[in-house]
């Protein structure tokens, strides 16, 4: 989330050990924990509604959207069966 690294962390809590003085560092850097877990858990829970909400609508969508029936084929299928078929002389029907 942050890009912090070791020397960015370690000058932080060189300055909060001199502001704040060595009693008081420990508590503030527990609530400063705290109320970032908090924020994380509800970040998280922010997207996992977002989501859930997204697939939901997808579902209602597809729910909504009338099928489109398959087309009729039969009749294209009629007229290439009468194509097929030889074409007949007067002779062979007479005969």
């Amino acid at each position: 989330m942050f890009d912090i690294g070791f020397w960015e962390l370690l000058f932080i809590s060189v300055l909060g050990l001199l502001v704040l003085g060595p009693e008081r560092l420990p508590r503030v850097a527990r609530t400063v924990g705290l109320w970032a877990g908090r924020a994380r858990g509800m970040v998280r829970k922010l997207q996992r509604e977002i989501d859930r909400e997204i697939t939901l609508a997808d579902i209602r969508d597809r729910q909504i959207k009338p099928q489109t029936p398959p087309a009729d084929t039969s009749s294209s299928f009629k007229s290439e069966q009468t194509s097929d078929k030889p074409a007949t002389t007067s002779d062979e029907r007479n005969g």
